[in-house]
């Protein structure tokens, strides 16, 4: 993932949200199902 390459894995679910294609609505909808 081109984000990853740049900027390192992710630290929170809410750096998601810096990702280009995922929405706070989508960001909300699998909040509950992602684990960092």
């Amino acid at each position: 993932m081109k984000y990853c390459e740049e900027n390192g894995s992710f630290r929170t679910v809410e750096n998601l949200i810096k990702v280009s294609r995922i929405g706070e609505k989508a960001l909300e909808n699998l909040k509950d199902s992602i684990t960092i």
